[in-house]
């Protein structure tokens, strides 16, 4: 129990030891320092409640990943105008685009509608607020007296770190003198997080009318005004000639999230070939990019914007009762009284709409749900409709559309009296078709200019019985040599040692071995090099060796060369009994904790599928510790914890 406490003891004072290693390795580069992000917090003189505040103002912040906590915050807008009326004036804005630090701390009221990506990160739009923030903490003075607040956090439950960053918003302010006018929820998206959004707001407006906006009310409009569809003016061309050649910003910076705010880069694709035999029944493909313009490192991840396959977007344009090769334009109407988002450009043709810009494959948001009611020209399908986005129809929603996993394109075969016009389809129905993420499996010190993607093809049935192809897996799976593809590369926490001699041990099963393939690539340059490694031990894991073992014979190369000291394979269904990585992890404790608790204190490092791998190998990796160092399950998971506050447990999971 003794060497337990000195360890533990050792973990906690290496955890403050690292917090500036924290700051860099699990986030972005921050655009300043730390400590130096945009301006220090305003002088107390300046703080005085009222100065400058703006009483009928509400800013209301987002930060986005994918565009959704911009569209929730739109629906906290559209909200207060229907409560309040002309009483209040909510401002919506992108956290990336406000000037927090001079103007925050004169706020009067702000709310903070933000997703955590990730492994409990902020979102790209906000990580030099993430930065701001912690200064702000650091300092630790009362800077937003005077300030009231609100905090909706998207998250979800599948992920450890649970809305993590909207925790973290809600804690620090109300640290730092702020007061909560409304208690924050976190969203889960793994349920149906739009209830999670109108509970949210009832609490709002009540706080808020505690707060003297009662006098504010407005009487509520029943009637023809509520029933009109947001929707886009549509301009048709006059002939297909007028179609406009979309450029990489066209295709990916406008607003929607995904891309936006990132510098989007043309790839040439090299290669794209099969990694599983011809016994297999499943499918993943090893894509290799040509690129110059972007820099990464091994363990980063590439965004790729994908495109919808023709069968897909024939499927809609009959939905839509309108030619492909129509021309259009989307504008939105006079003053944006229903503050949508900047369309797509244009002119296009409805086929280049659908197959770039349409996520036609996910499940329908709950609040697409009226505007397809009232395009219903059967009233039984129309009843059904409103049911489902009803508060009585929670449950039936959640088992007919949610555990279902039914697709916007399914349901319109299940309504198929649903004729939406194409501005109302693109405004309100339909959202956008975003970017798909993949660890790099490449290292540029191996391969300068070019990026590598191991990706598992998703092909497979639905709980309802439907068929499901993955829109980027399928794309990515048909393109051929000389086909160009729209990337970025996000910076992940995911890194290997600076010192090569650190021990590492990596846990990845399938298409989860695709960053430690860059991390083998890049310890086979610098051994080249003439540098000495220390030793890596890898679980690898799939269903059968016949059959979907990936990258065999680099894996038994590395192995050969000493890049890989200890190479451990599970294969679940080549034996009766299942055979899973987290019990290889278990046989070998002794030298998986060695490997991690030795002289140069090894990083673990596991990547993969969320919600029952990670899981398991995190409890592996708790009784590991718990059985080598003889203390109890609660002690054992205490230094865990602190291995990965220290930045020696990493987790790269989906």
């Amino acid at each position: 129990m003794a060497v337990f406490l000195t360890l533990l003891a050792a973990l906690s004072l290496a955890c403050i030891a690292t917090l500036i290693y924290r700051r860099v390795a699990r986030r972005h580069p921050a655009k300043a320092p730390a400590g130096q992000h945009a301006a220090a917090p305003p002088p107390a003189d300046a703080q005085a409640a009222g100065d400058g505040r703006d009483e009928s103002r509400v800013r209301i912040l987002f930060g986005t990943q994918t565009g959704t906590a911009e569209k929730f915050a739109n629906q906290i807008a559209k909200a207060l105008g229907e409560a309040y009326g002309e009483g209040v004036t909510p401002v919506v804005e992108d956290l990336e685009e406000y000037a927090f630090a001079g103007a925050l701390a004169r706020e009067a009221v702000a709310l903070f509608v933000v997703a955590t990506y990730g492994d409990g990160d902020p979102t790209d739009s906000a990580m030099e607020f993430d930065g701001w923030l912690t200064d702000c903490e650091v300092a630790g003075e009362a800077i937003f007296e005077g300030l009231q607040y609100g905090v909706f956090a998207l998250g979800n439950t599948e992920y450890e770190h649970f809305c993590a960053f909207g925790k973290k918003v809600d804690r620090t302010l109300e640290q730092l003198g702020a007061e909560r006018i409304v208690k924050r929820t976190d969203g889960d998206d793994s349920s149906c997080i739009e209830d999670d959004l109108d509970d949210w707001i009832v609490n709002l407006l009540a706080g808020l009318d505690k707060r003297g906006f009662a006098e504010k009310r407005v009487q509520s409009t029943n009637g023809a005004a509520n029933e009109i569809v947001p929707a886009y003016d549509v301009v048709i061309a006059e002939n297909c000639r007028d179609e406009r050649k979309l450029s990489a910003y066209d295709r990916t910076g406008t607003s929607g999230g995904g891309s936006a705010g990132h510098t989007v880069s043309l790839a040439l694709v090299d290669e794209v070939r099969e990694l599983h035999s011809n016994l297999s029944e499943r499918s993943c493909v090893h894509v290799v990019l040509n690129t110059n313009e972007l820099n990464y490192e091994p363990g980063d991840h590439v965004a790729v914007v994908p495109e919808n396959s023709e069968e897909i977007v024939q499927e809609a344009a009959k939905v839509l009762g309108v030619d492909l090769d129509t021309v259009f334009t989307l504008k939105q109407q006079e003053g944006n009284p229903h503050k949508l988002p900047s369309p797509f450009p244009g002119p296009v043709t409805l086929r280049t709409a659908l197959k770039t810009f349409a996520d036609l494959t996910a499940s329908p948001r709950k609040s697409a749900f009226p505007a397809l009611a009232a395009f219903a020209t059967n009233q039984e399908e129309a009843q059904r409709l409103k049911f489902l986005c009803s508060a009585d129809g929670k449950a039936e929603y959640k088992k007919c559309v949610l555990d279902c996993r039914m697709s916007l394109l399914e349901l319109f075969q299940d309504f198929p009296s649903v004729k939406p016009t194409l501005g109302a389809f693109f405004a309100s129905i339909c959202p956008r078709l975003q970017p798909r993420y993949y660890s790099i499996s490449s290292s540029p010190a191996m391969h300068p200019n070019k990026i590598h993607i191991t990706a598992a093809v998703v092909d497979e049935v639905k709980p309802s019985g439907r068929p499901h192809k993955g829109v980027c897996t399928n794309w990515l799976k048909v393109q051929a040599p000389g086909a160009f593809a729209l990337i970025h590369v996000r910076k992940s926490h995911f890194r290997l040692p600076s010192d090569p001699e650190v021990p590492v041990i990596m846990v990845g099963p399938g298409a989860g071995l695709a960053p430690f393939r860059g991390f083998l690539q890049e310890r086979s340059t610098l051994q080249q090099k003439g540098h000495q490694l220390g030793p890596a031990l890898l679980f690898f894991g799939c269903r059968s060796r016949k059959k979907d073992y990936i990258y065999e014979e680099e894996l038994q190369q590395y192995l050969e060369d000493g890049v890989i000291t200890e190479l451990y394979t599970a294969f679940s269904r080549d034996q009766e009994e299942k055979d899973y990585v987290q019990h290889h992890l278990f046989a070998n404790r002794d030298k998986v904790w060695a490997a991690l608790n030795g002289g140069r204190k090894g990083v673990f490092y596991v990547c993969g599928e969320a919600a029952h791998m990670a899981r398991d190998v995190h409890d592996a990796l708790r009784d590991i510790v718990q059985h080598c160092q003889n203390c109890t399950a609660a002690e054992a998971e205490n230094v865990v914890k602190a291995l990965g506050d220290q930045g020696r447990y990493q987790k790269d999971i989906w």
